[in-house]
This record gives C-alpha cells, sequence and structure tokens, in this order.
C-alpha cells in the first residue's frame, strides 16, 4: 500500500508542480523554486523505481550464478546430494523474480518512472486544457 501511495502522490505531485512552473503568474524566482522541486520530486522516483529495477534483475539472476557456481565439485555423499537437491530449488525458484509491487496491481521498476511521467504529463496537458476553456 505504501508504495502505491507513493506512485500516486508523485504522479499527482508532478502534475501540479508542472502547473506551478509552466502555467502559473509567478515571479522568477518562485518558479525556480518549483523547478527544483520537481527535479528533486524527479530524482528521488527515479532512484526509487532504479533499485527496485535492481532487485528484479539481481533476483533473476541468481539461478545463473548458483548453476554458474562450483556445485560439481560436491562430493557424492548425502550431504553433497542434500545440497543439489536444495540447490536445484534455488534456481527454479529464481525464475520467477522478487520484486515489489504496489499494493499487489503492478510491479515497480524503471518502466513505473515512464509511466507517472506520462500520467503527470496527461493529467497536466487535462488541466491546462480545461484552464483554457
Amino acid at each position: 500500500m505504501i508504495v502505491l501511495g507513493h506512485v500516486l502522490v508523485y504522479t499527482i505531485l508532478l502534475c501540479l508542480v508542472g502547473y506551478q512552473v509552466f502555467l502559473a503568474d509567478a515571479p522568477p524566482t518562485r518558479r525556480l523554486i518549483f523547478v527544483f522541486h520537481i527535479t528533486g520530486s524527479l530524482l528521488m522516483l527515479l532512484l526509487f523505481t532504479f533499485s527496485c529495477s535492481g532487485l528484479i534483475e539481481e533476483s533473476m539472476n541468481v539461478g545463473t550464478a548458483i548453476y554458474s557456481g562450483p556445485w560439481i565439485d560436491l562430493p557424492m555423499n548425502r550431504i553433497g546430494t542434500s545440497l543439489r537437491k536444495d540447490l536445484i530449488m534455488v534456481i527454479v525458484r529464481s525464475g520467477k523474480p522478487c520484486c515489489l509491487t504496489a499494493a499487489g496491481f503492478f510491479p515497480v521498476s524503471v518502466e513505473t518512472f515512464t509511466t507517472v511521467i506520462s500520467t503527470a504529463t496527461s493529467y497536466f496537458t487535462i488541466l491546462r486544457q480545461s484552464l483554457n476553456d
């Protein structure tokens, strides 16, 4: 729920701050403050989604890393056989990547960042159209 809240708040925040930067009748110093605010918000969202993408990538690489390891050198006794079975289970499990989701609706990744920017731009365009009418 917290991740979903972050994504929704950032979408609305980027739209409203974009309005303050581009459409509001404000002095240049105030616009500069909002430019820094929108830049910080974009950077914070990018860092969050980039770390989530890193989690997805690294969790997909676990199976390859285990398979590339020295499991062949394990002894053929009871402990070695048990460890091989455990490694096979980890390799099979790594086929489905770990990821943070927004309340189960969608996985958070860099694609989420582009979607948030696209959605905020759409909201901004609708807001601008309604103000021009």
